[in-house]
């Protein structure tokens, strides 16, 4: 009971710096994409098809250093490393323990199959706050979708290496996820790995899979210039969903304790949940988020990555945050939302005070 009470004030918290930084352009989170080389080929992801022989050009542990001051400068709270595959990265943990001489909250987000024992020892060592690790199946499940086999195993393993250093030393940082992408594959393993969560003591969150299209994208402008991102265009096969597909997801989810996220997917039509569309109506990501690419491209979030609002080795990031190009989106985006935010990635957090508070108060968890 006491950590859901203090999950639901860190929940309310969040809402009320949203809401202040709407206004304020406060940034709070940076989501650094170390590195586009990934060792998985997963289903959903165009991000391991994006270039990736440009090793030689990623941003250096000492450049990431020098930003992190200049985060904590400007305010931000938040980082999150991801990829890529972040682990594949040999200065992963001069990069954590560098965010957190900034007393910056260090989130790292893995596929997990690279996390052996010395990782383990080194995570630990860096003081990260979350680890959060992608598993999306049970078993052949997960490694179909993440194109290696094995793939199951090894995230697992890491997970309940981790769980069994932190029982060693007595400790509970840094905190775990299991992070599930639901696919028409998976829809069936929801509960399955809910369980599995729920006996290992690990959080368990999850997302419906956002799947663009070309139309968005070409349709998607600024100027005249293509801004939508191409990394959640379909590639292999479609992921949409059947309406067999969504009828388990929603028998699966129901069998969930209900809380925020449940009522959130509860509430989606079915024609949401089968094309991947977003009830966005107002886009708060802008206005306190930021991403940056292996080499220094600033961009507003995941899904506009075609919009280049600086370079962090030819700008400091307040001029980035505050320069031209991101007042010319906001100002658009305040008008209206582009065609490819219907596909937003980050719906939970662009949800206005009235949604949440519609969801919040929900009875029922299947919409009528």
């Amino acid at each position: 009971m006491r950590n859901l009470i203090k999950k639901n004030l860190r929940r309310a918290k969040t809402v009320v710096e949203r809401e202040i930084s709407f206004y304020s352009l406060q940034p709070r989170e940076v989501n650094l994409e170390l590195t586009h080389r990934c060792n998985l080929r997963c289903k959903m992801c165009g991000v391991w098809m994006k270039e990736k022989n440009h090793q030689d050009m990623e941003l250096s542990a000492q450049e990431y250093s020098e930003m992190f001051i200049q985060m904590k400068d400007m305010g931000v709270k938040l980082v999150t490393l991801a990829g890529g595959e972040p682990f594949i990265r040999k200065d992963l943990f001069k990069i954590v323990e560098a965010a957190k001489s900034q007393e910056l909250i260090c989130n790292v987000f893995t596929n997990g199959t690279l996390i052996d024992r010395d990782a383990i020892e080194k995570i630990f060592h860096s003081k990260a706050d979350k680890v959060i690790v992608s598993i999306d199946g049970n078993g052949l499940v997960h490694d179909k979708i993440r194109g290696v086999p094995g793939s199951f195993d090894k995230a697992t393993r890491a997970l309940t290496g981790i769980v069994a250093e932190q029982r060693n030393r007595g400790v509970v940082k840094p905190e775990l996820d299991m992070h599930m992408t639901i696919l028409k594959e998976n829809v069936a393993d929801i509960f399955k790995l809910f369980t599995w969560c729920r006996d290992l003591g690990v959080n368990f969150s999850f997302q419906p899979y956002s799947e663009s299209n070309q139309q968005a994208i070409t349709e998607s402008l600024i100027e005249h210039e293509k801004i939508g991102s191409k990394r959640y265009l379909p590639h292999n096969e479609t992921l949409r969903s059947s309406d067999d597909n969504i009828r388990v997801m929603r028998e699966e989810i129901e069998r969930l304790p209900v809380n925020f996220y449940t009522k959130l997917l509860g509430s989606f039509s079915d024609e949401d949940l089968k094309f991947g569309l977003m009830s966005i109506k107002k886009c708060y990501i802008t206005r306190n988020f930021m991403m940056i690419d292996p080499y220094g491209n600033a961009f507003p979030c995941t899904n506009l990555d075609g919009y280049l609002l600086g370079n962090i080795r030819e700008l400091r990031l307040r001029e980035i945050w505050r320069g031209e190009k991101y007042r010319i989106l906001r100002e658009k985006l305040s008008q209206k939302l582009l065609p490819v935010c219907r596909y937003c990635c980050h719906c939970s957090d662009n949800l206005t005070l009235a949604q949440l508070v519609k969801i919040i108060l929900r009875n029922k968890f299947i919409p009528a």
